[in-house]
């Protein structure tokens, strides 16, 4: 393993390569620190061209308020799937989706995206080991449904695993 005394500076020399497209998708539950982490990397990104994204953005008004619509989920998800194809097809490098992700269809047209554009993928789980509430004020009973469903792979698998989701 290589350490570097500099972990910004790290992050940048291995995630950041203009050779290389990168795709994270973060997945937790409400609260964990998705937004935070997608932050986290487009800081370091040191210049490099990013896109951060989730479906939460289109239940946001004009002015910067949060108004979850549940009618709009589904076009809310369609939008931010559209917004990373656009990102793909403009050659951005790298490209962070922090949405909760709790089913592994979920994940699976963006795993297509990326197999159809060259991109290598990076999941990440966000964990709220931290305490933190949702900003959102999800109820508990949501996410509490939402850790019942919370799909993790931790061993490998197919290469071409989401397939079975797509259409």
């Amino acid at each position: 393993m290589i350490r570097y005394e500099n972990g910004k500076k790290a992050l940048a020399q291995e995630v950041f390569k203009p050779h290389d497209s990168n795709l994270f998708l973060l997945r937790g539950l409400p609260g964990a620190g998705k937004t935070t982490v997608s932050q986290l990397i487009a800081g370091s990104s040191m210049g490099t061209n990013i896109l951060t994204i989730c479906a939460d953005d289109g239940m946001v008004d004009e002015i910067g308020n949060y108004n979850y619509l549940p009618h709009r989920v589904a076009d809310c998800h369609a939008e931010c799937q559209n917004e990373v194809k656009g990102a793909m097809l403009r050659d951005v490098p790298v490209i962070v989706v922090h949405n909760t992700f709790v089913k592994a269809w979920e994940l699976a047209p963006y795993y297509n995206m990326a197999s159809n554009y060259c991109y290598n993928v990076h999941s990440l789980i966000v964990e709220n080991r931290h305490g933190s509430s949702d900003i959102h004020d999800v109820p508990g009973s949501t996410i509490d449904r939402m850790y019942e469903d919370f799909n993790v792979e931790l061993l490998p698998i197919e290469s071409d695993w989401w397939q079975k989701y797509i259409s």
